[in-house]
């Protein structure tokens, strides 16, 4: 994720927890423990944990929680729009550059193997 989309996650959630209504604070509570569980799970577990995919269930939360971010910034006037478009321009751009990586390390070697293998 780098630092940033963290960071807006963080910055969501402490919006969450200020200003949402008590049943969204509740739900979004819930499911950021179940994530924390999940990674100490993984951490603590004794290998008995290890595919969880707990990466994968927290990305839902922490988009919702950049998304709080971003709207109370847009919220901020026309200055606070232009720094949120260019805020989620520049995170999007950081994503597909990640994703981009992980197609050239892992989708052409899979591509690779799968030539080379016997019929």
């Amino acid at each position: 994720f780098g630092w940033a989309i963290p960071l807006f996650a963080l910055a969501g959630l402490w919006l969450a927890r200020r200003r949402a209504a008590p049943e969204s604070r509740a739900v979004l509570g819930a499911y950021a423990l179940s994530v924390l569980a999940l990674f100490l799970l993984r951490a603590f577990g004794g290998g008995l944990f290890k595919d969880l995919k707990e990466t994968t269930f927290m990305v839902t939360l922490v988009a919702v929680l950049c998304a709080l971010t971003l709207a109370e910034l847009a919220a901020r006037g026309r200055g606070g729009v232009a720094a949120a478009v260019l805020v989620a321009v520049g995170l999007t751009a950081f994503g597909l550059d990640r994703y981009r990586g992980y197609v050239q390390t892992y989708a052409f070697r899979l591509a690779t193997v799968a030539k080379d293998a016997p019929e």
